[in-house]
């Protein structure tokens, strides 16, 4: 499991770089200032709320690795404008784009 120091708002960016399979869930929620994420090739699965309220996140990439993306993920991502999701991506939880009123472009699979 990864994990950073939960609602640490000083976070600007952060490279995931430790071993593990998930982003747990809350992992990186209320981080106000984080606004860039580079998730490493070995993350299978994106947990509930992980980036809830990262109000400041404007760039993630979501590698070919992912196949679940939870409820509320990226609730509340209201800089979020663009996210590319990979054809490796088998589940997206309700809402896990809830409140990201920026998004204009969504990339989603026919899969």
């Amino acid at each position: 499991h990864l994990a950073a120091q939960m609602n640490n708002y000083e976070i600007v960016q952060f490279l995931l770089s430790q071993p593990g399979v998930e982003i747990i869930p809350n992992c990186f929620k209320n981080c106000k200032k984080l606004t860039k994420l580079s998730i490493p090739s070995n993350i299978t699965s994106i947990g509930q709320n992980a980036f809830d309220g990262c109000i400041s996140l404007t760039e993630i990439s979501i590698p070919s690795s992912v196949t679940t993306i939870c409820e509320y993920s990226f609730n509340n991502c209201m800089s979020l404008k663009h996210i590319s999701i990979p054809t490796s991506v088998n589940t997206i939880g309700s809402f896990a784009f809830n409140d990201c009123i920026k998004l204009k472009d969504i990339s989603i699979p026919e899969s």
